[in-house]
């Protein structure tokens, strides 16, 4: 009798990345995320149960993913580098590595009331650990904003640049940041 193998959870969450890419959140489903790793539905429901666990496990493995990168551009960063600045910088990264990924997370975020007050709640989060009390403060909490509305429409797509443009416009906030800097 041939035994059960695993599925590995990060294949098929690649797969319902690829469904919300290729065909938009509404898509997104037990049996299209199947179809798309190549596997049974039940195959999906034994890893994450439902669509709404499923939709669970993008964003916790997004935001760990995210969590390890702060930390490693923090671990490479020289003493009392600027926090706001670290941060940016492994998000950035996040978008370079996995566009797929960052497209479907931005769609997924704007999808429903509770999922755009999570994301509310976390840039929320980051701008409050701000003194915005300050005129740099609240240049700072502008260079934020624009930093990840930029990632935002390169994520999604709504602007396509080269590479090149893109890394211009990334030194380019990153020298105004550096105007900002506490």
């Amino acid at each position: 009798m041939a035994r059960y193998k695993k599925l590995d959870r990060d294949v098929l969450l690649d797969a319902a990345e690829l469904v919300i890419h290729e065909r938009g959140t509404h898509a997104l489903s037990i049996g299209t995320v199947a179809a798309a790793a190549g596997v049974s539905r039940g195959g999906i429901q034994s890893a994450f149960g439902s669509k709404d666990q499923l939709v669970d496990a993008l964003f916790v493995r997004w935001s760990e993913e995210l969590g390890g990168l702060i930390k490693e551009a923090q671990a490479k960063a020289p003493e009392g580098a600027d926090p706001m600045r670290t941060f940016l910088k492994a998000s950035r990264e996040l978008h370079t590595r996995h566009p797929i990924r960052n497209r479907a997370m931005m769609a997924l975020m704007a999808q429903t009331k509770e999922r755009r007050a999570w994301a509310s709640a976390w840039i929320q989060t980051h701008i409050d650990s701000m003194d915005t009390s300050t005129k740099v403060g609240r240049h700072r909490r502008l260079m934020f904003l624009a930093y990840k509305s930029i990632l935002a429409v390169k994520s999604i797509g709504i602007l396509e640049f080269s590479d090149e443009d893109w890394d211009e416009i990334f030194a380019d906030m990153d020298e105004l940041l550096e105007l900002y800097s506490e």
